[in-house]
């Protein structure tokens, strides 16, 4: 058996040490901007958590009860929704640290690829 697939193995193997020379040339470099995060410029305070209505709940607590405990959580959350946008609003790029558009491409770009004109053809 070893001596059957001896000899195609030993062809394969020369055929890949002699491979065409069109193959073997290299690709032509394509250039890729990468997005970066911007940092943010601020530390919100630290909020603490508040008493929401439905941990009061047991299981016997009416129905009733349980539609307003619940009702006056939704009004709580979205309140605390509100006050963390306006801190997140309030952390915003410093006006000294304005950096203009990355080289090579506009304003506004996240990711662009270019192509060498040997690539296109």
């Amino acid at each position: 058996m070893v001596k059957r697939l001896l000899p195609l193995i030993l062809v394969l193997l020369a055929g890949c040490a002699f491979s065409p020379p069109f193959l073997s040339a290299p690709a032509p470099p394509v250039e890729v901007d990468v997005p970066v995060f911007e940092p943010v410029y601020c530390q919100p305070p630290r909020s603490t958590r508040p008493a929401l209505p439905i941990a009061s709940l047991t299981a016997a607590s009416a129905p009733a009860d349980t539609l307003r405990a619940y009702a006056a959580t939704v009004i709580l959350l979205k309140g605390l929704v509100r006050e963390r946008d306006a801190l997140i609003a309030g952390c915003s790029e410093p006006v000294s640290a304005q950096p203009g558009p990355p080289p090579g491409g506009q304003a506004g770009d996240s990711v662009r690829v270019t192509q060498t004109s040997a690539a296109r053809d």
